[in-house]
């Protein structure tokens, strides 16, 4: 099964400075839209540590944020792999 949430580039074009609303209207050309609350539950099904959200006008890399599956069986005896590093001196 194949999971489209962006589109980074097409045809030889670099597209993560553009607006992610912008790089998802594009790729709903490409690929059929299915909803994220079903993708959400399905990873949890398979016990996959979550998924990522990102603001519709922001570029490639800007204002994401996990979505984690609080059932994640990996997760307990190593939240430290899971957690936001934070800057030194923080």
């Amino acid at each position: 099964m194949f999971y489209a949430f962006d589109l980074l580039g097409l045809d030889g074009q670099d597209l993560r400075a553009r607006p992610l609303i912008e790089r998802k209207q594009m790729l709903r050309q490409i690929v059929p839209q299915k909803s994220s609350a079903r993708f959400y539950r399905l990873t949890c099904e398979q016990d996959l540590e979550g998924i990522v959200a990102k603001r519709k006008h922001g570029a490639y890399g800007e204002g994401w944020f996990k979505i984690r599956n609080p059932r994640y069986s990996q997760y307990e005896g190593r939240r430290e792999l899971f957690e936001k590093k934070r800057a030194a001196g923080a």
